[in-house]
């Protein structure tokens, strides 16, 4: 069980890169498309950068982690300090930015359409509208208070 940062970290890190290296913007049916034309296919429906970053920072995790049963080489040589989670992410990280640059894996973000003011969705809601001009505050009275000394 203390291993499973050697892989999920990578896959983490590969999963949150594309996120912010796409600015969070997917074409939501494009992304349930898996035929050959959709823009998410990639080589025969595998992200080649993904799989390449997600091994090399399993692999690099890997070499510097260590645990109850299983000491890595560079953990070993740095007398027993565990590296594999900020190694295997930041290197898998690193390394899918760089091959998807390189594969040309990163499509253009869909761009967002414009907002309007008829558009519901940016309408404000009406239980938190502001009341109309006419609307009179309600009136409250409180009884008089006396100072205490």
């Amino acid at each position: 069980m203390e291993l499973v940062v050697v892989v999920t970290g990578p896959c983490m890190a590969v999963y949150a890169t594309d996120i912010v290296l796409r600015r969070n913007r997917y074409d939501g049916e494009q992304l349930h498309d898996q035929s050959r034309t959709s823009p998410y296919w990639y080589r025969a429906g595998v992200n080649r950068a993904g799989v390449l970053a997600t091994l090399g920072g399993a692999v690099a995790a890997t070499l510097c982690a260590s645990s109850s049963s299983w000491a890595g080489p560079l953990s070993s040589a740095m007398g027993g300090l565990n590296l594999a989670v900020p190694v295997g992410v930041l290197g898998s990280a690193v390394l899918y930015r760089a091959l998807s640059r390189a594969f040309g894996t990163l499509a253009p973000a869909p761009a967002l359409p414009l907002a309007t003011a008829q558009d519901p969705v940016i309408a404000p809601h009406p239980a938190t509208a502001a009341p109309p001009a006419t609307a009179q505050p309600p009136a409250t009275t409180l009884p008089p208070t006396t100072p205490q000394h």
